[in-house]
């Protein structure tokens, strides 16, 4: 419990206090269900604590280590998955691609979802509308679902363990610094073709990157995520509801992270700050990448995550990740939890993935 006044209490094997341990920081500073680390005293056998009555789903968890990643040891695994090595494009016949030579489809700026969509009971799509689309986030994730089984839009987890490996790899969380700035204009897809699958270096000119083989992956259109929710009942009645806020969406700054292959959902608590540099991410088992506290000075983007996130306190927010231009807020961490299903931007895009069974032939 955050209190300068209550808080954990040490006792030896007769029930005396040996030691008092309060977390008394800013509410900017932490956010409950987070850890805080503190040594053992000598002679401690019992260990007593004082928990708000809100938290009674949270878990309380006791292990004999000094190391700090015995409080979860256990691995989370990641079955394999595929993502659009280009931002997505359109064909002819209304069908979302990930091919190079073609343009990036972006929104058109008016702020509807097509009305000619029909879902079936669980919020599955059945057509394909004839009127032109204005690609808004809802659009979007339609016309992946479209493609058939397993098909889908780029996701929160696909977007988090890209950032969790390109990091541990390079050791910078300044993805554009390395790879190279964004860019804001139009451009075709395939314009680093010729570097395969390696990572594009910085020059002097804002004209995109190529991160672990997906080109324009940050700071060039910001993208539609899959799979992610936040202020919302569930990410199932999300879906169902055809992604449209309804009276019982709370505004809780809580992100509904849904599984698609085991159909089970998880929830992290996020924060309410709006537009200001990430400097520390909730991680924990799940290695997530959800902003848990952010820093009003802008200067420290060098230092921190080197990206900013937006907040939008109301309900039924969609997530997108990177940025829209070169801007030095826009990398690997960017994201903006602050906009409803029916945006459509034109400067966001949108990137094709497959969660499913994967063969891979060989010749």
């Amino acid at each position: 419990m955050n209190s300068s006044v209550i808080g954990c209490v040490f006792l030896d094997e007769n029930g005396v206090i040996i030691s008092v341990f309060n977390l008394a920081v800013s509410s900017s500073d932490f956010v409950d269900g987070e850890y805080a680390f503190c040594d053992v005293p000598e002679g401690a056998v019992k260990f007593a604590f004082s928990s708000r009555e809100s938290n009674n789903a949270l878990e309380a968890i006791a292990v004999d280590s000094s190391e700090i990643e015995a409080i979860e040891p256990d691995w989370v695994h990641n079955d394999a998955w595929i993502g659009g090595a280009y931002q997505v494009s359109i064909d002819d016949l209304m069908r979302l691609r990930s091919v190079s030579g073609a343009d990036v489809r972006l929104g058109t700026g008016t702020q509807t979802t097509s009305t000619e969509w029909v879902y079936d009971a669980d919020g599955r799509v059945r057509n394909t509308p004839v009127n032109a689309l204005n690609y808004t986030c809802k659009d979007y994730q339609n016309l992946a679902m479209l493609r058939g089984t397993g098909y889908q839009l780029f996701d929160y987890e696909m977007s988090k363990l890209c950032a969790l490996l390109w990091y541990s790899m390079t050791g910078t969380r300044d993805a554009q610094l390395a790879c190279g700035y964004g860019y804001s204009g139009t451009m075709k897809n395939g314009y680093m073709d010729t570097i395969g699958n390696a990572d594009s270096q910085r020059t002097t000119s804002n004209n995109g990157n190529k991160c672990l083989g997906f080109e324009s992956f940050f700071g060039c259109k910001s993208e539609f995520m899959d799979n992610v929710a936040v202020n919302v009942v569930s990410w199932e009645s999300y879906v169902k509801n055809k992604a449209i806020a309804i009276v019982n969406d709370p505004v809780d700054a809580k992100w509904h992270i849904y599984d698609p292959i085991t159909k089970t959902e998880r929830v992290v608590q996020g924060i309410m700050d709006n537009g200001y540099n990430i400097t520390r991410t909730k991680h924990g088992r799940y290695c997530d990448m959800v902003p848990s506290k952010c820093s009003t000075d802008n200067k420290t983007f060098a230092t921190n995550y080197c990206d900013q996130f937006n907040y939008g306190n109301s309900q039924c927010r969609v997530v997108a990740r990177s940025d829209n231009g070169a801007h030095v807020r826009g990398g690997l961490a960017c994201a903006y939890a602050s906009i409803a299903s029916s945006y459509s931007g034109t400067y966001y895009a949108a990137r094709l993935a497959f969660r499913g069974t994967i063969s891979v032939k060989t010749e």
